[in-house]
């Protein structure tokens, strides 16, 4: 067994009962929090846990956002979900102060039962085969079912997207002071003018009364082929509700819909496959649709779908760009990040067809679907 930290036998010995630790393994995944996984004994009886450290300075009302909606999750029998596994005091998550054994600052962690299965992919180079992909479109869609009549009771959470791309642009403009001379912030001098053009359109677009009617949930705001465990070509896990909060339903889809289509390397780098879009798009639909509970996209979300798209891709480059400025990453990795980004934007401005072509072809597609299921 790899050594045991310190502070995970505290937290474990002190406030859970799980029984005899007699596996663990670090997480080296993630951008955002760090994730343990352990196996207890209790008898003859063998169970492993997942265990997530919270980054540091994530606001509790965020955390008590996420673990309803999990709880929730489990109680609507969703069975992509790890449950949350309460500590002796019947909390669900636990706070260890600074000056514990092994912790240097205080400290969040919540334990959760582990999901079996393979984490194929990252956040990048998402290339899920057709089967996945049609297998995560059904997996939105019955997540979107399962919270659709959630309301938290802590508020709302953060802001949605539109109420963020203000914020957005003024972090931008901080970053684009903070630049100097490497390689990394050459890319963002050179993109500052593509980036704050595609806020301005994006705000321009979505600034319609109708953007108001479009259903809100709480969406799981990362849906990204790394944040899905598949076993045999097909979902058995949703992970990560870090970014959940309430916001159009729609913009769940798009962000869905750049992650998962979105080309990545050589000539096409930024392109987006209007094919595997619809295809996604279309699975969703008849998902939905399929539940009876609620309805498919609406043609006004169909017509926002595109900006949510550029949105997107634009909340993606503020994550990238507030790791880099803000924290300590691998400056050239996040490199060819942001380079990628900018070229979704470019691709955006030189097939200006693309924004038209969605609603219509998305709404055919479904039809041609629902002929055919």
């Amino acid at each position: 067994m790899t050594l045991l930290p310190n502070k995970l036998k505290h937290l474990l010995g002190r406030f859970y009962d799980l029984g005899e630790i007699t596996d663990y393994q670090a997480i080296a995944r993630g951008q955002v929090n760090t994730g343990h996984i352990i196996e207890t004994k209790r008898g003859r009886k063998r169970s492993r846990y997942f265990v997530r450290e919270y980054r540091r300075g994530k606001e509790i009302a965020e955390i008590d956002f996420e673990h309803g909606l999990i709880n929730h999750l489990v109680s609507k029998k969703f069975e992509y979900i790890g449950g949350i596994i309460e500590s002796e005091a019947g909390l669900t998550y636990t706070i260890l102060a600074a000056g514990v054994t092994g912790v240097n600052r205080s400290a969040c962690f919540a334990v959760f039962n582990y999901l079996p299965g393979e984490i194929q992919y990252d956040w990048t180079r998402p290339d899920c085969q057709i089967p996945e992909l049609r297998s995560a479109a059904v997996t939105l869609a019955r997540y979107h079912e399962a919270v659709s009549d959630w309301r938290p009771a802590s508020g709302l959470g953060r802001p949605g997207i539109f109420d963020q791309l203000p914020a957005i642009e003024k972090r931008l403009q901080h970053f684009h002071r903070l630049a100097r001379h490497t390689r990394l912030d050459d890319c963002l001098k050179s993109g500052f003018n593509l980036i704050t053009g595609s806020i301005a359109d994006t705000l321009g677009g979505l600034s319609f009364p109708e953007y108001d009617q479009m259903p809100r949930l709480a969406i799981h705001g990362d849906y990204h082929p790394g944040n899905l465990i598949f076993r045999n070509g097909q979902v058995s896990g949703l992970l990560d509700f870090d970014w959940a909060h309430m916001d159009v339903r729609c913009f769940d889809v798009a962000l869905a819909l750049f992650y998962f289509c979105t080309q990545w390397g050589g000539n096409n780098d930024g392109q987006l496959d209007i094919e595997r879009m619809l295809l996604f798009l279309s699975t969703y639909q008849g998902s939905i649709n399929a539940a009876r509970q609620r309805d498919p996209l609406s043609t006004i979300e169909l017509q926002f779908l595109p900006y949510l798209i550029s949105a997107a891709n634009l909340c993606v480059l503020d994550w990238i760009l507030s790791d880099i400025y803000q924290g300590n990453v691998e400056a050239v990795l996040y490199t060819g990040y942001l380079q990628h980004g900018l070229n979704v934007i470019r691709w955006s401005k030189a097939n200006p067809d693309w924004s038209h072509q969605i609603p219509k072809s998305a709404a055919r597609s479904y039809r041609d679907w629902s002929l055919h299921n």
